[in-house]
């Protein structure tokens, strides 16, 4: 298995028998054959796995399609990465005054903190937010975090085509955007926030309720030392179901999300501080992070001609034919008359029908191991 951590690619390598030592080296490989880097690994007698470090700066990381352990001829000593395991770089834009008088209490801070493990972080730092969201659009980035952002008029077209090639919008509330007005949200909102607790509001602060069963959060514990004392509040209507992620405990959305085109729109409807709820100090919320992260493509290009106008239900029924087929030597082959195509978002393991290798054309290819 193979895992991006912060700074290096770790592979783990598995073997049968635990009675002797043994050491060997993982070779990463690209998409033409060529070598991209090695590490060394080493069992103890007993041990029946280790890992194996290979350092490599982000750019090249994202080269390798190929992770194989050098010496062995064997398909499962092969491990094929499409884009899905690529790091991702994540713009931040903060709105708030506070990331700049007080940096340690701000959500960049957080955002950062929570980001680092598993994505390469680019924070907008001394320019406007609208100028910061044009720089990050010129280098294509595949996610953006906007933070308490209010409007952002002069980069709404940009973004809008951008989201809709493929990028991925997370939105943060806070006062600014309360009093914004713009539709690069998931929702209709209710102008102003909403106070929970203290001592001008009926209602006390409010806990998770739970994650909707079609959300990438589905399978996550609910926690319960999370707690909501101030939110944007959703205008009720009858996508407003279909779009909620995340609820409070009085049926209210924490977290809602819209498709468009390729792309996605996600709003956090509390801060990305600890202002308005603790939801930042949590795991939960490096958990929800990591997941977004992986809905965002490993490129997003802004500048592409044409739109999408397909939805969400489409792209899962897309199917892609094999190209290049493992055999039982680990080498590529030419795929056999039984392999069949696979959805573009195919997750399981190498099958009589879907044999290992890459599926579908150059700029999308899907492994299967």
């Amino acid at each position: 298995a193979a895992d991006n951590a912060a700074g290096a690619l770790t592979v783990k390598v598995l073997r049968a028998r635990t009675d002797a030592s043994d050491v060997g080296a993982v070779s990463a490989i690209d998409l033409k054959g060529l070598p991209l880097g090695e590490a060394p690994f080493s069992f103890k007698s007993g041990d029946r796995e280790t890992d194996a470090v290979i350092d490599l700066p982000v750019e090249i990381r994202n080269d390798v399609a190929r992770l194989e352990i050098v010496g062995e001829r064997s398909a499962g000593a092969v491990q094929l990465l499409d884009k899905r395991w690529r790091r991702r770089t994540v713009g931040i834009v903060s709105g708030s005054t506070a990331d700049r008088s007080q940096p340690l209490i701000g959500a960049t801070y957080y955002l950062a903190r929570a980001l680092n493990p598993f994505a390469d972080v680019s924070l907008a730092e001394g320019v406007a937010p609208t100028e910061a969201v044009t720089r990050f659009l010129d280098r294509h980035l595949p996610m953006l975090i906007l933070a308490d952002v209010g409007n952002v008029t002069d980069a709404l077209d940009r973004l809008n085509k951008w989201i809709d090639n493929g990028g991925v919008l997370v939105r943060f509330a806070g006062p600014h955007l309360a009093r914004g007005d713009d539709n690069l949200v998931s929702v209709k909102l209710r102008r102003g926030g909403r106070i929970l607790g203290g001592s001008l509001s009926w209602d006390k602060p409010q806990q998770l309720a739970g994650f909707s069963r079609d959300s990438p959060f589905n399978g996550m514990a609910v926690p319960t030392d999370v707690t909501v004392t101030r939110q944007v509040l959703a205008e009720p209507d009858s996508q407003l179901n279909d779009r909620t992620w995340a609820t409070l405990a009085d049926g209210t959305p924490l977290v809602t999300a819209e498709r468009r085109g390729k792309g996605l729109i996600v709003l956090f409807h509390v801060t990305a501080d600890s202002r308005w709820s603790d939801l930042p100090l949590s795991g939960s919320f490096v958990d929800m992070l990591r997941r977004l992260v992986s809905l965002a493509g490993a490129t997003a290009n802004a500048e592409g001609d044409n739109a999408a106008t397909e939805n969400a239900g489409n792209r899962a029924a897309q199917v892609v034919p094999p190209t290049r087929i493992l055999d039982g030597f680990g080498a590529f082959t030419t795929p056999p008359a039984t392999a069949r195509p696979i959805p573009s978002n195919f997750t399981g393991r190498g099958s009589l029908d879907h044999p290992p290798g890459f599926y579908g054309p150059p700029e999308g290819l899907v492994a299967v191991n």
